[in-house]
């Protein structure tokens, strides 16, 4: 890991203290595991992906001749988040294979193991 994302993540867990403390003792997951993978994943929040996330989906649900059950069951999970949390479909973004958000989570994830500490 470069050190320009070590030094972000270090300045993560200052901004987060108070946030990162109540994942901890939520979810018993240390907080600078969290940081990692936030860090890696979406550069502490600051690239969360520029694709629309339904026509990627759909796309590669049709079009990935290798992985096309993975990426319909990813679109239907996708749909379903979406209807739960009276999101727009349309306008999410995210990456190139669908995941959201800092994370960079794959629908079924935020549906299984999804925590709000909005």
């Amino acid at each position: 890991v470069a050190e320009d994302r070590v030094r972000e993540g270090v300045k993560f867990v200052k901004r987060y203290k108070t946030l990162l403390k109540k994942i901890e003792k939520k979810l018993k997951v240390d907080k600078y595991i969290v940081t990692a993978i936030i860090g890696i994943e979406s550069y502490y929040g600051e690239i969360r992906g520029e694709w629309e996330a339904f026509n990627t989906l759909a796309y590669r649900s049709f079009k990935d001749k290798r992985r096309s059950r993975l990426f319909k069951y990813e679109l239907e999970n996708y749909l379903l988040l979406c209807y739960r949390q009276k999101l727009n479909a349309l306008l999410l973004k995210g990456s190139k294979y669908g995941a959201l958000g800092i994370g960079q989570l794959l629908p079924h994830n935020y549906i299984c193991y999804g925590v709000s500490f909005d």
